[in-house]
């Protein structure tokens, strides 16, 4: 049996169709993760490709700590960029900010907040990011958000554009080589 071009277009087409489709599915069933908060999100872990890390360099969060919320300041890039996270509660899931550490920042994509940061190997916590956020009670969950301005003790103003550029920072130096590391004090 001889097939026409025209029929193998049409079998092509279905293809497509039915590829698409598929991939629409798989969409809708993963939409749910980044419509969670950060902590929810269940898709695989940020992919680290194997190198030699022969450069590395630490960011330095100091917070001051209140009850309704934990301000801070990361000074990098010649800029101070102003912090805000949820209040120290013993690092409880979703209601604490993070305990004192050092962690790695990686890339990551999201539907939900597009590119953005990573911390890897937060102890007793899964997906702590840094994304755009003005209410740390409202819109945290663990996460660190940057803000142009402190309006009070866990807000703040004007977060997507200065998480923005110093996403970009970060990014500049990871595509560099650097191995980036966030060190949080008081």
């Amino acid at each position: 049996m001889k097939i026409s071009i025209f029929d193998w277009g049409k079998i092509i087409i279905s293809f497509i169709f039915a590829l698409v489709g598929l991939l629409r599915d798989i969409r809708k069933s993963k939409k749910k993760d980044d419509q969670s908060n950060c902590e929810d999100v269940t898709i695989a872990p940020a992919l680290i490709p194997e190198k030699d890390p022969v450069k590395e360099t630490t960011i330095k969060l100091k917070r001051t700590y209140f009850t309704n919320g934990t301000n801070g300041e990361i000074k990098a890039n010649g800029k101070t960029y102003k912090t805000i996270e949820l209040p120290w509660k013993d690092n409880n899931r979703r209601i604490s900010c993070i305990e004192e550490g050092t962690y790695q920042i990686v890339k990551r994509h999201s539907e939900r907040f597009k590119d953005h940061l990573h911390l890897l190997d937060v102890p007793g916590r899964d997906w702590i990011l840094i994304h755009p956020a003005n209410d740390a009670q409202a819109e945290l969950a663990g996460c660190i958000a940057l803000v142009e301005e402190h309006w009070d003790k866990g807000y703040g103003g004007m977060s997507a554009n200065v998480t923005n550029e110093f996403r970009d920072y970060v990014y500049g130096l990871i595509d560099s080589g650097f191995d980036v590391y966030l060190k949080i004090t008081h």
